[in-house]
């Protein structure tokens, strides 16, 4: 079983910098495929004051490499990696609030993190 966790990023210059992180809790080893970056199947789904926000999706950051790269997730293992928690929303729509920010990993089915808070303000 996956997990996936998103935090705010501790000590970090830029307001809204996060790690994500996804989490192999199974006793084998987890495979995922990707061609172009395993946050490839990240999305962030953005609230601000209770409203959701329409933004693009967020594994269309990266670009192709030109081949397949497998990322082994042994068990008990952790793959993090840094997030702009806003990345995904156009910079016009960052404006003053509460954001409620949740990720959704979608590699053979939907792992969801718990919602995390961030106040621009």
């Amino acid at each position: 079983m996956l997990e996936c966790r998103l935090a705010r990023q501790a000590d970090a210059k830029y307001p809204f910098a996060g790690l994500i992180s996804i989490v192999n809790h199974s006793d084998v080893p987890y495979r995922i495929e990707y061609d172009l970056h395993p946050l490839q199947y990240l999305d962030l789904r953005v609230e601000r004051d209770g409203l959701l926000l329409p933004t693009s999706f967020y594994g269309n950051r990266f670009s192709a490499f030109g081949g397949v790269e497998t990322l082994v997730l042994e068990p008990g293992e952790t793959y993090t990696t840094s997030v702009n928690l806003l990345g995904n929303l156009p910079a016009e729509q960052r404006l003053s609030g509460t954001y409620r920010i949740t990720a959704e990993y979608n590699y053979a089915g939907v792992i969801l993190s718990k919602i995390i808070e961030l106040c621009v303000g």
